[in-house]
């Protein structure tokens, strides 16, 4: 999805993936980074972060 987007604007904006953070376990978040941003995302953003637990930070700090 993150490349039909980045494909979709051809530079004129930055895309940032939205990563649901209720959706993924600790280990799988650093694997949704990693896809976002080789998809050609410029960065993420975190949804619904207050249910990020202590293990989710470690993973991506």
């Amino acid at each position: 999805m993150t490349r039909e987007g980045v494909d979709g604007i051809k530079g004129d904006f930055p895309i940032f993936s939205g990563l649901f953070i209720p959706a993924l376990s600790p280990g799988e978040l650093p694997e949704a980074v990693d896809y976002a941003l080789r998809g050609g995302a410029d960065g993420v953003t975190l949804f619904n972060e207050g249910r990020m637990k202590r293990k989710h930070w470690k993973r991506i700090t």
